[in-house]
C-alpha cells in the first residue's frame, strides 16, 4: 500500500513541476525536480528497510515459538529436522 501511495505521490509531482518550471524557470524547477527525487528515493528505500526488518523479526518470532528446541540447529528456517 506504500508503494502505491509514493507512486502516486510521483504522479502528482510529475503534475507539478511542469507549473513551477513556466512559472518560476527551468533552474527551480530542475532544482526541486532533483530534491523531490531524493527525497521520495530515501523514503522508498527506508519503507523497503523496515518492511524486510519487520517480516525478519516476525518469521524469528514465529519459529522461536513453534520450534524452540531445533532453533539452534535451525536458524535459516522454520522447517522441522526430518
Amino acid at each position: 500500500m506504500m508503494s502505491m501511495s509514493l507512486l502516486v505521490l510521483v504522479c502528482i509531482w510529475h503534475a507539478i513541476i511542469p507549473q513551477i518550471a513556466a512559472d518560476w524557470g527551468l533552474d527551480l524547477a530542475h532544482t526541486s525536480d532533483v530534491i523531490v527525487l531524493v527525497v521520495l528515493g530515501f523514503v522508498f528505500i527506508t519503507m523497503h528497510v523496515l518492511f524486510i526488518l519487520w517480516i525478519r523479526k516476525r518469521v524469528s518470532a514465529l519459529c522461536n515459538r513453534s520450534l524452540l528446541p531445533y532453533r539452534y540447529s535451525y536458524k535459516a528456517s522454520c522447517v522441522r529436522p526430518g
